[in-house]
């Protein structure tokens, strides 16, 4: 998948939770992206990434788009 997007590190706000910065994380790529990009974009490691994500599609805010050899993720 090719994307223009540049991986640089989004700052987090001051009193964001991690559940709404991966969020806006997704938001701005606007393509679905793999939880190593979203590690990278966000600075957080990769196992507590998979476990927001998988937070956040349990409500419903997310969506797995794919799940052959990495999950592809997007925002609703």
């Amino acid at each position: 998948m090719i994307t223009d997007f540049s991986l640089t590190t989004i700052k987090r706000g001051n009193h964001e939770t991690l559940d709404d910065y991966v969020a806006k994380v997704l938001r701005s790529v606007e393509v679905p992206v793999c939880i190593n990009t979203v590690a990278v974009l966000t600075g957080l490691a990769p196992h507590r990434v998979c476990k927001i994500l998988n937070r956040l599609e349990r409500d419903k805010r997310t969506r797995k788009i794919t799940n052959v050899y990495h999950a592809y993720w997007q925002l609703i």
